[in-house]
């Protein structure tokens, strides 16, 4: 199974009520330029450019650099990406498979997933895998959903295996 099944057309195609957000960081792994952009009605997208040069006063320059580099080799990029998250989606589908305690619903697209921690308390679950197995997951309280937690497939496969073998250990050891 793919997160990336067809080009879906985006909802800025919906009407002028629509703001939609993009960047570099998630999709493309390429977190560290801080390169993003927004798709909106003209003149909500000069009034967000007003506050964005407020609130931002210099932009980072090697950062805006890179990241235009970055586009020049979108598509090797996209590609390589793809492949990391059609391996990782695998993994996690065959994790999930294995634990009756979680629940999630996969995302077509994307690059996290925000599983329900049925039988137990997630934040717990999280305290147990960073301290025991030096493994990180976000807690749902950041979202306001404390029984849920949020897993990110954008790693190399090997690293989001460990991480998969490592939360299933601290699954264990916390029932």
């Amino acid at each position: 199974m793919s997160l990336f099944k067809q080009q879906q057309r985006s909802s800025i195609h919906l009407g002028e009520q629509f703001i939609v957000t993009n960047s570099l960081t998630k999709v493309y792994g390429l977190s560290g330029l801080r390169c993003g952009w927004i798709l909106a009605e003209p003149k909500l997208i000069k009034k967000m450019w007003y506050l964005n040069d407020l609130f931002e006063v210099a932009p980072p320059h090697p950062s805006v650099c890179l990241s235009v580099v970055a586009f020049r080799y979108i598509d090797r990029i996209k590609r390589w990406s793809k492949s990391i998250l059609d391996n990782n989606h695998k993994l996690l589908i065959e994790f999930l498979d294995s634990y009756d305690g979680l629940k999630t619903i996969l995302p077509g697209y994307g690059t996290t997933v925000f599983p329900l921690f049925k039988k137990g308390n997630a934040e717990e679950l999280y305290t147990v895998l960073y301290k025991k197995y030096n493994t990180a997951i976000t807690p749902g309280r950041f979202f306001e959903m404390p029984e849920h937690f949020r897993i990110g497939l954008g790693c190399d496969s090997n690293t989001f295996e460990i991480g998969l073998r490592n939360i299933g250990k601290a699954y264990y050891v916390y029932l």
